[in-house]
């Protein structure tokens, strides 16, 4: 029986600049019980390489370089060769909180019955602005839907830990679309599943111009039609009664050029701008910026959580 507790499950295409310092950073904060999985689809920039490197020092545990069919399915590859109770997926151009991860992690191992874990996140655009600002707290509001309603609802997917032997359960991701973390959610949401969802943001998505949103955005779009028709959803679309869409509310908060964690409350990120005043412009900049701002927002929120296993919240 394996003594690991936790999967790290990243995967990566061609983005060495961007995988290099955020995996840095996860063998940094890599516990002895823990193990970091990486899945690279044959990249031609020195990725198999650096990775080899890392593996024949025993900083990552297990890593494959091969062909494969886009993220979807290097994530499907990732959590069925981990071992671990708790699986943890990451993206290589993301930032993440180590210590919001390591509560999650925690509250998963006291609470085995939960088959998912989800949490806030904040939304950075390196190529717009130097704010980041939570933008999930509408996912809290399509939480209590699906609870009283059973409507399943999509959301983003890089704070999301699972619980292994849910897998069968759940199932793995399906790797034939591009805006699988969507398919993935109201997949699950249309099940009854058990759901945790830690209050604090665990991760930054840092939006380049290597994200999958942005090199995918027309196929994105026409996946999202089918998604909505099929489970009869509107992502992206209204979310509260002003008839605002999410999407369009992303737009307004970058334009206000703020960020928040409750409506009406502002937050200074931490961390140095770039010359002039400028957003960072290099992974390794951009990483760090986000990284300091996640820190930033969880000294407030320290192991604060809501589930629906007997509408439990734990603060």
């Amino acid at each position: 029986m394996s003594d690991i507790t936790l999967s790290y499950v990243i995967t990566t295409y061609n983005k060495l600049d961007y995988l290099r310092p955020v995996l840095e950073n996860v063998i940094s904060h890599r516990k002895p019980d823990e193990e970091i999985i990486v899945v690279d689809g044959a990249s031609k920039d020195g990725t198999a390489e650096y990775l080899a490197q890392l593996f024949a020092t025993g900083k990552i545990q297990k890593f494959v370089s091969e062909r494969d069919f886009g993220e979807g399915h290097g994530f499907n590859k990732g959590m069925l060769m981990a071992e671990g109770k708790l699986i943890k997926l990451l993206t290589d151009d993301d930032a993440y909180d180590f210590t919001a991860i390591e509560c999650c992690r925690r509250y998963m191992l006291e609470h085995p019955q939960i088959d998912f874990l989800n949490t806030h996140g904040g939304w950075y655009d390196i190529n717009l602005h130097n704010e980041i600002f939570v933008f999930t707290e509408v996912y809290l509001q399509m939480l209590q839907e699906w609870k009283e309603k059973g409507t399943p609802f999509a959301f983003c997917m890089l704070g999301i830990m699972i619980n292994r032997k849910s897998l069968p359960f759940l199932g793995l991701l399906n790797p034939s679309i591009k805006r699988a973390d969507a398919e993935y959610s109201l997949r699950i949401t249309s099940q009854k599943v058990k759901v945790a969802w830690y209050l604090g943001p665990a991760y930054a998505r840092i939006l380049n111009q290597q994200s999958n949103s942005a090199r995918y955005e027309e196929t994105i779009k026409k996946e999202t039609e089918k998604l909505n028709s099929f489970y009869e959803v509107s992502i992206d679309g209204e979310t509260d009664k002003k008839n605002i869409s999410f999407l369009d509310m992303v737009k307004q908060r970058l334009r206000k050029g703020y960020h928040s964690l409750q409506a009406g409350e502002k937050n200074t990120a931490e961390g140095s701008l770039g010359e002039n005043g400028s957003a960072p412009k290099s992974p390794a900049e951009a990483l760090e910026y986000a990284t300091k701002w996640l820190a930033g927002q969880n000294k407030e929120v320290t192991y604060s959580f809501i589930s629906n296993i007997e509408d439990q919240v734990v603060v």
